[in-house]
């Protein structure tokens, strides 16, 4: 192992007694400012477990009273015998004019009542009638 020189530094001037180094010129770390205490905070207790659940069993309750309260007082409707029948509907009575009279407008009258007397024979329900088939293969299912 060869020894290695280490280079001596040569000053450039000659320290003076005017150029001495001062000790303000020394540099220093800076000052470390000292941590703030710590803010007090109040003393604050948990708060327990049987009180809140107390008070989801009150509110809970108070909801539950305020939806049902509307359907209690609400009169339940029964269904009568009355809705289920239709009652005609009463025919006025007519003051006939003298256009009324003529045999025109008799006849048609009469046309228009026999129509009518039709229709309400009609039946709606005709039992050779079935509803189509809807299943068709559109090749949904897979």
């Amino acid at each position: 192992m060869s020894e290695q020189q280490v280079p001596s530094i040569q000053p450039q001037e000659p320290i003076a007694q005017g150029n001495a180094p001062q000790v303000s010129d020394v540099q220093t770390e800076p000052p470390v400012p000292e941590p703030a205490p710590p803010i007090p905070q109040p003393d604050k207790r948990p708060v327990p477990v049987w009180l809140i659940g107390l008070v989801a069993i009150v509110l809970g309750s108070a909801v539950l009273f305020a939806i049902t309260q509307p359907l209690r007082t609400a009169k339940p409707v029964t269904p009568s015998d009355k809705t289920n029948q239709t009652a005609p509907t009463p025919t006025p009575i007519r003051n006939l004019s003298t256009i009324a009279t003529q045999s025109a407008f008799v006849t048609f009258d009469q046309s228009v009542a026999s129509l009518s007397g039709v229709i309400r024979a009609y039946n709606i329900q005709d039992p050779s009638l079935s509803p189509p088939v809807l299943s068709l293969p559109l090749g949904f299912a897979q």
